[in-house]
């Protein structure tokens, strides 16, 4: 089950971050393959292998086991992309964005 999470987490992270997994396995200085069996679950990586992913993927250590982070699906709409980015922001900072988008709208629209 553990395996299973880790390696959902490592790809949602790697698309998060637009990297192929050849990508990937090149700046964690893995292989490919490794790389895709630990993204299906089928292989359980070491401590060092999840170290260089961790970097390669630059997070935290312990951002790569939060399973509770809801993660964007590639067929998500624009507008659930744009809740996901704003759902990790304070209200303050998602006020200050509607307002800065609103502005942005309307200078658009008067151009």
């Amino acid at each position: 089950m553990i395996t299973q999470l880790l390696g959902e987490r490592i790809r949602a992270l790697r698309n998060q971050r637009g990297l192929s997994q050849e990508q990937l396995a090149l700046k964690a200085d893995l292989t490919p393959s490794f790389i895709g069996q630990i993204e299906r679950g089928l292989k359980s990586p070491t401590i060092t292998s999840i170290e260089k992913i961790v970097n390669a993927l630059d997070v935290k250590f312990e951002d790569i086991f939060n399973f509770d982070v809801p993660m964007l699906k590639k067929d998500t709409s624009i507008i659930e992309k744009i809740e996901f980015l704003l759902s990790s922001r304070t209200i303050e900072e998602q006020e200050q964005l509607f307002q800065w988008m609103k502005e942005m709208l309307t200078w658009r629209d008067k151009h």
